[in-house]
């Protein structure tokens, strides 16, 4: 049965992709539906359904190619210290002329939920959606 399977993603695999990348985002709808799950979509489905269709056209080496290329610093430091930098200074400013022409200030409440957008920034980063899975691993 497996190889029917294998088979059927090696001849397939942009179809299988997409199948895949919707059941793997989408089945916390069914549990959030329900009230047990706090939120409704996996936005890593994309991610596991290149994974998924990575190791079975390729095989266990190309996945890890892949996730050694994910890792792989092709840039000096000084622009990934720009590239997350730049939103944070665009976002401050923001506040600051929305304030500066009449918005009420930001609340307390509002502020604290400040340093929990590190740990989500960092999650969105590391669990990437489509972003070169499809390239062929080199």
């Amino acid at each position: 049965m497996w190889s029917n399977v294998a088979n059927m993603v090696k001849r397939y695999p942009l179809a299988t992709f997409i199948l895949l990348a919707y059941l793997f985002s989408w089945w916390p709808l069914l549990i959030y539906m329900l009230g047990d799950f706090p939120v409704e979509i996996a936005a890593f489905g994309p991610f596991l359904a290149a994974l998924t269709v990575l190791a079975m056209t390729n095989g266990r080496t190309a996945v890890m190619s892949l996730l050694k290329q994910m890792v792989r610093w092709r840039v000096g430091p000084q622009w990934y210290l720009i590239a997350l930098g730049f939103p944070l200074l665009m976002t401050a400013i923001a506040v600051y002329l929305t304030i500066r022409l009449g918005a009420p200030a930001p609340s307390p409440d509002q502020l604290a939920a400040w340093p929990g957008v590190l740990p989500m920034f960092l999650i969105a980063l590391l669990v990437p959606g489509l972003g070169g899975a499809w390239e062929e691993p080199g």
